[in-house]
């Protein structure tokens, strides 16, 4: 059956229940958390920092714009969670460039705010989700 790249995107992307899990699952965890200047993407990093990791839980915040309101928020959520949470900058701002940055950081998981979902109900991606999502040897989460 043929499938449009946004709906075979949208089916790999798998989430881990850890995730969202109270008081964390894991013994330890690192994510990498991509960060764009939409509420959306900063309300995702909250309900992430705040409900994923506990004290012996890692996580990198990349920002993804030039915005410091966007810098601001992810210092303050970053600072409310109980883990370890560094926060840089991401350049250039590319997929690649995010697969390799949560590569060297050895990230299980990587967290973006995205997809939308179309009047016919297909998800859509924009060009670095969609390729996060297709080219990332890690687990990538979605957070609407």
């Amino acid at each position: 059956r043929w499938r449009p790249a946004c709906e075979a995107a949208a089916l790999r992307v798998r989430v881990d229940p850890r995730v969202f899990a109270a008081g964390g699952a894991c013994s330890h965890m690192h994510v990498v958390c991509g960060v764009r200047g939409t509420a959306a993407s900063q309300a995702g990093l909250q309900r992430v920092l705040a409900g994923l990791l506990t004290g012996s839980d890692t996580a990198t915040v990349l920002l993804l714009d030039d915005d410091t309101a966007t810098e601001a928020a992810a210092a303050d959520a970053a600072a409310a969670s109980a883990a370890t949470v560094e926060v840089t900058r991401l350049s250039p701002r590319t997929g690649a460039a995010l697969i390799t940055a949560a590569t060297e950081a050895d990230a299980e998981q990587i967290i973006l705010a995205g997809g939308r979902r179309s009047p016919l109900g297909k998800i859509q991606l924009d060009r670095l989700t969609q390729y996060v999502v297709l080219n990332a040897p890690m687990t990538v989460t979605l957070v609407r």
